[in-house]
């Protein structure tokens, strides 16, 4: 088994040989063999002032607590917009997200929370 660790606002992507994305992930190694693992940026994410927001993943939907009269846009690690509601008129909800991978949650303007989501 081989893991890649990212170092502080770093998100892993991808390994480079067959664009897995699986992390950490099991291989038989039959010869002499190189895995690189894909690191995207995924900036600095802090909490809104008040630092109630949750983020989690469940079978294989994103879901938010805590974000009842802001403004929350869900975007992929590309900066996708992936769900948008402005003064959110619910605390909890749950979206399905298009693809396996990592989502930022951002508040009031500000990456708050940041969950990987696995189909």
């Amino acid at each position: 088994e081989i893991q890649a660790i990212p170092n502080a606002n770093y998100a892993f992507s991808r390994w480079r040989e067959d664009g897995n994305v699986d992390n950490p992930r099991t291989i038989v190694v039959e010869g002499d063999r190189t895995y690189t693992a894909i690191f995207q940026y995924s900036g600095a994410v802090s909490n809104v002032p008040n630092g109630h927001i949750i983020a989690w993943c469940e079978d294989g939907r994103l879901f938010v607590k805590g974000v009842e009269n802001h403004d929350v846009i869900i975007t992929d690690m590309m900066g996708r917009v992936i769900y948008r509601a402005e003064q959110c008129l619910y605390d909890t909800f749950d979206i399905d997200v298009p693809a396996e991978g990592i989502y930022l949650v951002h508040a009031d303007g500000v990456a708050t929370k940041k969950v990987f989501v696995k189909k």
